[in-house]
């Protein structure tokens, strides 16, 4: 007995790994067919995709899978009439399945049929006149169809029936943004934020969706605000939510005093008004950052920040008292017309740093105050004695903590102390700030070391020792990566050097002399000089007129600077630089000479010529600002 009972276990245990065997196999061919299915859809070839679908559909019904790509393709071939005819046959069996009530709406709709659609749908509602889901339900087909009106009002007729007036409104909200129906989208978003202010960042963000782009709404926008809130003058959020829409509409006068009455409302201690500060300089609207930085210092010289009010008034100080701050990609720009206040930043704007450096002595805001300055005394004022008595004063004041803080610092100052020595013209005094970075940097390099180094080949290029110099910029291409700030300057720097070697080694030492000449600012030196070059028709040639319409537009003769950018493109209109100065023709005629019509036509003049420039986008937006003035 027991012998039998083993033999039938043994048996069906063989009958249901059969079962089983048979079973997987069957899925596996299954899923092939699938598979090649979704392959033709993909390729195309509707009519062979929906022959699987149909016999994979058939094999298995409830499969969601094969039914979905089944209907997928009967609706992409137009087969109105088969679909029509199962969801009719499915309703017979299930009349209140609000889903294929939908599906079949659909259906009509596709077909043409719009009055019979629209009467299927609307017995998704009658199903259940008081359920909200069910306009929802109804909305989110609408939506997908892109008939949004019919689904505002659905909604709204819902919010009726239901009797609850704030339904539905995140829905509607969103319908009427889709819609660029801005006004009843915003008094949406208004009632949400009322109920509920922790929704703020959301409705926030939405209603400054609506600018820069459709800024034609600003005032009917503020308008609504104001009116919404004419009973709740001091929500926290009304104020929030007028001043970055003044702020994100350039409105900064009015954003300032919003931002100044949450200070007010909130007690924050001046932090909304620093939150201010602090985006006007991100906007480099540096006048307004300025506004906002002193009247926190005033008004709040307790707060938490303190020290970041004082750096950040200093800062923008110092980039208000910048004209080169304006210029975006320009390399021409007049100079901000009253010098006088231009000189009044740089100097409110040292006695700020000073200020920082008496009162965080030894800090990190102290070690950038001095580099600050020392920046300020180099690029501005040309005092290059001055700017390394502020770079030795880090040197001095950082080895002593003996830690990588201020050793950055330290080798930031060096570098910075070669590069005035070499406007100095001490290149082995140049050399040797920058073999001291690398030696401290060399055990584990950093962007110090490769900057050091870079300089450092740059100091040989000016002394006519190209090799050398290709060699140190090709080892830190070895040892750098692609991403690095100078990689691609580095590069650049090798190509030229080699580039022009084998033609001419004599001319190559007169345009690096002259670069020279141009970094120490002795531009008629560094334009006598390339002159020995604009004759020759070199590789270099090029670069050395285009360095001469530069210098000299940098000089103030803009008749002349513009003459040289036309021989470059007379001479070399293949040539690499011959785009770049068309662009600047145009540029001198807009900024510096002021003549906006001459400038339209010179950008135009170039966006015809070169149409693949890299400098395209960049002239297009010009004319765009020439069309505005």
């Amino acid at each position: 007995m027991h012998y039998i009972f083993k033999i039938i276990t043994v048996s069906l245990l063989f009958i249901t790994i059969s079962v089983q065997s048979v079973y997987g196999q069957q899925n596996s061919k299954k899923l092939k067919e699938l598979k090649l299915a979704q392959a033709y859809e993909k390729m195309g070839e509707f009519e062979r995709a929906l022959e699987l679908y149909k016999k994979l559909y058939e094999g298995d019904p409830n499969n969601p899978n094969f039914f979905g790509g089944y209907e997928k393709m009967m609706m992409q071939l137009r087969m109105f009439d088969e679909l029509e005819a199962y969801y009719v046959q499915q309703l017979t069996k299930q009349p209140r399945n609000i889903s294929n009530i939908g599906k079949l709406g659909e259906i009509y709709y596709k077909w043409g049929k719009t009055v019979k659609a629209d009467s299927v749908w609307g017995t998704i509602i009658d199903v259940n006149p008081t359920h909200a889901s069910n306009y929802q339900f109804l909305t989110n087909i609408l939506t997908r169809n892109r008939l949004y009106d019919k689904a505002v009002n659905i909604l709204l007729s819902g919010r009726k029936k239901i009797g609850n007036p704030s339904l539905f409104d995140f829905n509607l909200a969103n319908l009427y943004f889709w819609k660029k129906d801005y006004v009843n989208g915003v008094s949406e978003y208004l009632k949400i934020l009322k109920r509920n202010p922790k929704m703020y960042n959301l409705v926030e963000a939405q209603i400054l969706s609506i600018f820069p782009s459709d800024a034609d709404y600003f005032e009917v926008i503020i308008n609504l605000i104001t009116k919404e809130f004419e009973n709740d003058q001091k929500n926290q959020y009304f104020h929030n939510l007028l001043a970055d829409i003044y702020f994100v509409n350039k409105k900064y006068d009015l954003a300032f005093n919003e931002y100044a009455c949450l200070d007010t409302l909130t007690q924050s201690k001046g932090t909304k008004v620093l939150r201010f500060a602090e985006k006007a300089s991100f906007e480099k609207e540096y006048i307004y950052a300025i506004k906002g930085y002193e009247y926190v210092k005033l008004n709040y010289p307790d707060i938490k920040e303190i020290v970041n009010v004082h750096f950040g008034l200093a800062n923008s100080l110092a980039r208000a008292g910048r004209p080169d701050e304006i210029r975006d990609n320009y390399i021409f720009s007049k100079r901000m017309p009253d010098k006088k206040t231009q000189a009044e930043y740089l100097v409110r704007a040292v006695e700020e740093y000073e200020s920082i450096i008496k009162t965080y002595r030894g800090t990190y805001f102290a070690m950038q105050s001095h580099l600050r300055i020392g920046e300020i005394k180099l690029k501005r004022r040309f005092d290059v004695d001055g700017a390394i008595e502020s770079y030795e004063y880090i040197l001095t004041n950082s080895f002593s903590k003996g830690n990588n803080f201020y050793k950055r610092f330290a080798n930031d100052a060096k570098i910075r102390i070669g590069d005035c020595l070499v406007i100095k013209g001490d290149l082995s005094g140049a050399e040797q700030q920058y073999d001291a970075v690398i030696k401290s940097e060399s055990v584990k390099p950093n962007e110090f070391y490769f900057f050091a180094l870079f300089k450092k080949a740059r100091v040989y290029y000016y002394r006519g020792n190209f090799d050398e110099a290709k060699d140190i910029a090709q080892g830190i291409i070895m040892k750098q990566s692609p991403k690095v700030v100078i990689y691609n300057d580095i590069l650049d720097f090798i190509m030229f050097i080699e580039g022009n070697t084998e033609e001419n080694l004599e001319a190559l030492s007169l345009y690096a002399k002259a670069e020279l000449l141009a970094r120490q600012r002795k531009y008629s030196e560094a334009v006598q000089t390339l002159k020995e070059l604009s004759g020759t028709d070199y590789k270099i040639t090029d670069d050395a007129l285009f360095m001469t319409g530069k210098l000299t537009g940098d000089m103030g003769d803009y008749a002349e600077a513009v003459r040289v950018f036309r021989e470059i493109i007379d001479r070399f209109p293949d040539g690499p630089k011959a785009d770049e100065s068309q662009l600047r023709i145009g540029e001198l005629y807009e900024q510096c000479i002021g003549d906006f019509a001459s400038a339209e036509k010179e950008y135009e003049q170039f966006l015809i010529k070169y149409p693949q420039s890299i400098f395209v986008d960049e002239a297009r937006k010009r004319m765009r600002m020439i069309d505005v003035k």
